[in-house]
């Protein structure tokens, strides 16, 4: 084998070993980026989810202030009637939960709770 062919074979080992070199660093960094990024999703859900539970917590407590109120007023029949808002004293803390409440447009089970709970506060 003559000196080019063996200068040829040394270089493309060096470069082979150069390209499996930054392979393996490339994946080293995709890893790194990639449990980066799961870990701020999850970090995102879990903030999301205790947002959405504090926000459904005091729906229900509100929507157990409603029912308290009505039943004892004598208003909750079996087949419950809207009744109208002079006739229920929601207290300023509801209507602070019911109107600070932002919806996304593509919430639709949030639109509707909020829907709900306005019309059993303020029946049109």
């Amino acid at each position: 084998m003559s000196a080019a062919e063996v200068d040829a074979e040394r270089i493309i080992a060096e470069a082979q070993a150069e390209a499996d070199r930054i392979l393996v660093e490339a994946r080293a960094e995709a890893d790194e980026l990639l449990e980066g990024a799961e870990q701020k999703a999850r970090d995102r859900s879990d903030v999301v989810i205790n947002e959405t539970q504090t926000r459904l917590d005091a729906l229900l407590a509100v929507e157990r202030d409603v029912r308290a109120r009505l039943e004892e007023s004598g208003s909750l029949a079996a087949n419950p009637t809207p009744v109208p808002e002079s006739q229920v004293d929601v207290s300023s803390d509801a209507r602070d939960v019911i109107n600070g409440i932002d919806v996304e447009s593509d919430s639709t089970l949030a639109d509707f709770m909020k829907s709900t709970l306005r019309h059993e506060v303020r029946p049109e």
